[in-house]
Parts: C-alpha cells; sequence; structure tokens
C-alpha cells in the first residue's frame, strides 16, 4: 500500500502543479504543503515557502499564515520575525478563518520584537 499511496500522491502533486503554474492560489497552497509535508515529494521547505508566497500574495490566508510561521520559525526561508508578524497580521486582515485565534499568536510573536 506504501507504494500505491506515494504513485497517488505525486499523481495528486503533478496536478497541485499543473494548476499552480497558471496562478490558481489554493493549488499554490496545496503544492506548499505538499512540499512541506514531503508528500509526492521530497520535503522542501525552501519550495514551500516559494509555493506559499505565490498563494499569499493573491489574498489566500491559508498560505500568508504558512508563510508567517515560517519566517518566524526560519523554516526554508531566513528567520524573520516582523516579516512572519506581517503576515500573520495580513492573514488576520484577510479574514482567515481562525483570525480571533492568530491575532493572540500576533501578540505574542510581537514581544519578541527587537
Amino acid at each position: 500500500h506504501t507504494a500505491y499511496r506515494r504513485q497517488r500522491q505525486m499523481c495528486i502533486r503533478d496536478s497541485y502543479q499543473q494548476a499552480a503554474d497558471l496562478g490558481h492560489s489554493k493549488a499554490q497552497t496545496n503544492l506548499g504543503m505538499m512540499y512541506y509535508n514531503g508528500h509526492g515529494t521530497e520535503t522542501d521547505y525552501t519550495e514551500a515557502a516559494k509555493w506559499f508566497a505565490q498563494a499569499a500574495q493573491q489574498k489566500d490566508t491559508m498560505a500568508q499564515y504558512n508563510l508567517a510561521c515560517l519566517y518566524f520559525h526560519g523554516t526554508g526561508v531566513r528567520r524573520n520575525t516582523a516579516l512572519a508578524c506581517r503576515w500573520l497580521e495580513t492573514a488576520i486582515n484577510d479574514g482567515h478563518e481562525q483570525s480571533e485565534i492568530l491575532k493572540q499568536l500576533l501578540a505574542h510573536w510581537k514581544q519578541q520584537l527587537p
């Protein structure tokens, strides 16, 4: 079953890749998650960040949140707390479904700014 699952994940990744290349933000976010989690591909945090950034620019709030987390933790990108806060604030302002929780997280992150 592992080989079948891997093949299926690769097929899904290829479908997301095609749509992402055409500029579909949800596909870009999903592709970023596949790279982040190593589903259908090797784990590649830099590639995940690239796809999250493209979707985030299109106001995809999940991508904005994911990108904020990558910047906060320095995963796949250089750690940058200020940029992490900016992306998290953008996700909140653009209507992320967990905005109230994210506001608390943002307050915590801002305490770590110089």
